[in-house]
C-alpha cells in the first residue's frame, strides 16, 4: 500500500492582536499591517479603543477609522459602538487601507 505525504507551500502566518486607542472624535489614521482585520470596540481608561488581528509581518498601511457620535453621518464599513461616562456614545467606522507614502 502506497502513502501520501502532503506538504503545504504556504508559509505559517503569525497573527497578533494589537490595541487602537482613539483618543479623540473624528477621523483617525493609524499605521496597521495590510489585512489586518477589527475584531473588537471598547472603552479602556475613559477613551474608545479598538482591537485588531494582525499579523506583523505584513507591510504597513493607513487604516482610517471614523469615530463618528450617534446622530451624525457615517463614512465606511460598521465596526462596532462604544459608550463611554455618560451619555456619550460613539460608533467606530473603517475607512478602509491606504498606502503608507
Amino acid at each position: 500500500m502506497a502513502s501520501t505525504t502532503v506538504v503545504s507551500t504556504s508559509p505559517l502566518r503569525c497573527r497578533v492582536i494589537w490595541k487602537f486607542t482613539l483618543d479623540d472624535p473624528g477621523k483617525r489614521r493609524f499605521h496597521m499591517p495590510a489585512g489586518s482585520r477589527l475584531i473588537h470596540v471598547h472603552e479602556q481608561g475613559g477613551n474608545p479603543c479598538v482591537w485588531a488581528d494582525v499579523n506583523p509581518d505584513a507591510p504597513m498601511v493607513w487604516r482610517h477609522l471614523n469615530v463618528i457620535p450617534t446622530g451624525s453621518v457615517a463614512v465606511g464599513e460598521y465596526v462596532g459602538t462604544v459608550h463611554l461616562d455618560g451619555p456619550l456614545v460613539f460608533h467606530i467606522y473603517d475607512g478602509g487601507e491606504h498606502l503608507v507614502p
